[in-house]
């Protein structure tokens, strides 16, 4: 429908429909089905349940798909007996597999080689086999736009703070918990969605206003210059390298 062109009734509303107009339409970045169990509502339906917070009506931004597939530190080995304390393991891990799966279809097995029991605090980049194909960067801006656009940039970041199931609320304006590492993979209309191996491949979300405040100065993402390299190593490596910890050469 053009310039001034008027169209009475049904008329009218057939080209608007032709349009695109009153259809609700998702853009492919962002999963078609429901987003699963949040902290809050995906924000797109219903009303936030903090006032403070205004979002704009049907305003999408960046939400990467597929999501990171993360696997649960809970119920696995470690210096607790049935914990991992490696957090930041389970968020490489599911950081490199998603760039794995967009680029043979599929989810890949065995790809980061696996801490030693004995260990714990597993850092992103200092402790990874892909060292310098990772970077430890400042985090992004105070605005959710800047986080969007490292999002569509760079893929998943690693955040740390006291955040997901580390955070264990505030008392007078100071937040209480533990540091641990999540994965970022959205941001749109005030929240940030994200995944933390604490509660497996939950999709979680929160106010970004009130995170923010909560995460750490630096984030970790895959070096777009090295993410070829990385990819290659990953796909050439058989998993009992992986398992065994063979440091690939980039």
């Amino acid at each position: 429908m053009t310039g001034s062109q008027a169209l009475p009734g049904n008329r009218m509303h057939e080209a608007l429909l032709r349009e695109g107009f009153g259809r609700q339409s998702l853009p492919d970045r962002i999963p078609r089905r429901s987003l699963g169990t949040s902290e809050s509502r995906p924000s797109w339906r219903g009303k936030p349940s903090d006032s403070s917070v205004v979002l704009k009506k049907e305003v999408f931004s960046m939400i990467l798909n597929p999501s990171p597939k993360m696997k649960s530190q809970i119920g696995r080995a470690g210096i607790l007996g049935v914990v991992d304390l490696n957090c930041g393991w389970y968020c490489l891990e599911a950081l490199l597999n998603y760039f794995y799966f967009k680029r043979k279809g599929c989810w890949g097995q065995g790809i980061l080689p696996v801490p030693k029991i004995v260990s714990y605090g597993y850092n992103p980049k200092r402790d990874s086999p892909f060292e310098t194909g990772v970077v430890e960067w400042s985090r992004p801006g105070t605005k959710l736009s800047d986080w969007e656009t490292d999002l569509k940039n760079r893929g998943p970041l690693i955040v740390s703070g006291k955040l997901g199931a580390a955070h264990f609320g505030t008392i007078k304006g100071k937040a209480l918990g533990v540091g641990h590492f999540i994965l970022v993979f959205g941001a749109e209309n005030g929240l940030l969605w994200y995944k933390d191996p604490l509660q497996g491949d939950q999709q979680r979300n929160g106010y970004f206003a009130e995170m923010k405040k909560r995460l750490g100065g630096d984030v970790y993402f895959l070096n777009p210059g090295k993410k070829e390299a990385v990819m290659n190593s990953i796909t050439g490596r058989s998993r009992s390298r992986a398992v065994h910890g063979a440091r690939p050469q980039l």
